[in-house]
């Protein structure tokens, strides 16, 4: 093996590990997911900032608070401006303001990605989602309002967005300003971790390198 065709291959490798990876916001819901939760067991409106606990019909400890005292847990009328309003959901969860953020922590453990029916009152501040890890740790943060705005004209409406992830590492989500609703939260967690593409790289590298050593000293 020449150092044309080493280099060639080590190439291809890592093409190959960088390929894994698939963070990204999602636009679809989770067509196969550990568990959702439907907001169903809370009946009429509830207005608190929490904190709650959403997760006992799914067996889960999973956590729901807001920074706004006003936010709603629940089913009741709620307006969204332009995109019509939620009135017949069965459940769901409101923030209430034009500014501030609801939060969901996975308290028995991270997920790896997870999608909610959602929608917001457009000009009412940006729809900001986002994930966090351990420690708080931002993940990813996206401005639905630009990058996948949803509009409806019809009550009762609205769109699926959400975050996947490589691994496990998303301890719990925020839904900030916009008046944001959402309903269904959908949920996975990986069984078995894959490794980061860029440790894989690294891994592939070392190969790499041993082999063309090897060769060298032939």
């Amino acid at each position: 093996m020449n150092n044309k065709i080493l280099k060639s291959a080590l190439a291809g490798v890592v093409l190959s590990v960088c390929s894994l990876a698939n963070a990204g916001l999602i636009t679809t819901e989770i067509t196969t997911p550990d568990s959702t939760v439907d907001f169903s067991q809370f009946g009429a409106f509830n207005f608190t900032n929490g904190p709650i606990e959403i997760g006992a019909l799914v067996g889960e400890s999973i956590i729901w608070s807001s920074t706004n005292g006003g936010s709603v847990i629940g089913n009741g009328g709620y307006g969204l401006s332009s995109n019509g309003s939620w009135n017949d959901m069965d459940g769901y969860i409101g923030l209430n303001n034009g500014s501030g953020s609801m939060s969901i922590s996975f308290a028995d453990g991270p997920i790896q990605e997870f999608s909610l029916l959602t929608n917001y009152a457009p000009g009412n501040g940006q729809f900001i989602l986002e994930a966090y890890g351990f420690d708080n740790i931002l993940l990813e943060s996206y401005d639905i309002s630009n990058l996948a705005p949803i509009v409806t004209n019809t009550d009762n409406a609205g769109d699926f967005r959400g975050i996947t992830r490589d691994n496990n590492d998303i301890y719990s989500i925020r839904l900030s300003n916009a008046y944001v609703v959402a309903d269904n939260l959908s949920f996975s967690r990986l069984s078995q971790e894959v490794p980061e593409p860029s440790t894989l790289a690294i891994f592939a590298l070392g190969i790499l390198g041993l082999a063309s050593r090897k060769m060298k000293k032939q």
